[in-house]
């Protein structure tokens, strides 16, 4: 015996159950134990995602997006944008999110200084510690520029005086909570383009020729 729902919907993609109205307070305590469970459960733990998934399945967090346009290449586009958005959304509900705008890496560099500085460490560990922390705050310094601003480097000292969950609002010209401004970045996503940054500058530094296109291929699709 399966039990009872109140509904169920079938679709190709799946099927769809909804429990039945008895069931609310049985459903009710193991959102409870679930969210325990969430709570108490580091980010990078491997089952912490299963359970949120199963949290949003018995909230009834289930979606569809819809995305209707004029032109097949228009669709193509959006529907790429909308998958790259539930990418994003996922990232940020696995690992988490930081001040954006470069913020967050900006923010690393006194734990990096202070880890070269702490002794026990091999001397190119050291120096590839403080080429780091020299360099991670290029995404920083960029942002400000491109906003116009005559001075960077003054901006980019006043963001660190204000402490780590500050960031500056290139749109609005100033200095802001990050967190209460809703100007974020994903971890995974920093994280994910410092390593590849990292990756490249190794293999530039390695490699004894890098061969250069005379006409690269373009494309006026995004």
């Amino acid at each position: 015996d399966l039990g009872r729902a109140q509904r169920a919907e079938y679709a190709n993609e799946g099927i769809v159950i909804v429990a039945n109205r008895d069931a609310r307070d049985a459903i009710q305590t193991e959102v409870s134990h679930v969210r325990a469970y969430i709570e108490d459960t580091p980010l990078d733990d491997e089952d912490r995602s299963k359970h949120v998934k199963r949290l949003g399945t018995l909230t009834g967090g289930i979606g569809r997006l819809k995305i209707g346009t004029s032109s097949k290449l228009e669709r193509e586009m959006m529907f790429q944008q909308a998958q790259r958005s539930f990418n994003v959304l996922s990232a940020a509900q696995r690992g988490g999110v930081i001040p954006g705008g470069g913020a967050g890496l900006l923010h690393c560099i006194p734990a990096l200084e202070a880890t070269a500085a702490a002794n026990g460490a091999a001397e190119e560990e050291i120096m590839g510690m403080q080429l780091v922390a020299r360099v991670i705050s290029t995404p920083f310094f960029q942002i400000v520029k491109n906003a116009g601003m005559d001075h960077p480097p003054v901006i980019i000292e006043r963001v660190r005086t204000a402490g780590v969950e500050y960031t500056y609002d290139a749109l609005n010209g100033r200095i802001v909570n990050a967190y209460e401004s809703g100007i974020l970045d994903v971890v995974d996503v920093v994280s994910t383009a410092l390593a590849t940054a990292a990756s490249g500058a190794m293999m530039a530094l390695t490699t004894d020729a890098i061969v250069y296109h005379k006409e690269p291929k373009q494309s006026m699709q995004p």
